[in-house]
């Protein structure tokens, strides 16, 4: 089973994990957690896809492709750099 994510809302996330509706929740207060997480543990094809969702999201983010990233921008600095 993959992961459902909830997270504060206003907070600010580095990397844009947290797609409301999509693969989790926003919380503002401790009410509306425990409400998310009694309608995720009520609705069992919700959290399935949420948990789906966020492991797509968060692949993008495997130090595989954070290394191709990193390489990109370098080359492209590089390359700037000798013009």
């Amino acid at each position: 089973m993959d992961i459902t994510n909830i997270s504060w809302k206003n907070i600010w996330i580095g990397f844009n994990i947290c797609h409301y509706g999509e693969n989790g929740f926003s919380i503002q207060n401790s009410t509306d957690l425990a409400e998310k997480i009694i309608k995720l543990l009520e609705n069992e094809q919700m959290l399935e896809k949420f948990g789906e969702n966020s492991r797509k999201i968060v692949e993008k983010f495997d130090w595989e492709n954070i290394a191709k990233m990193i390489i990109n921008d370098y080359s492209k600095l590089t390359l700037m750099k000798n013009k």
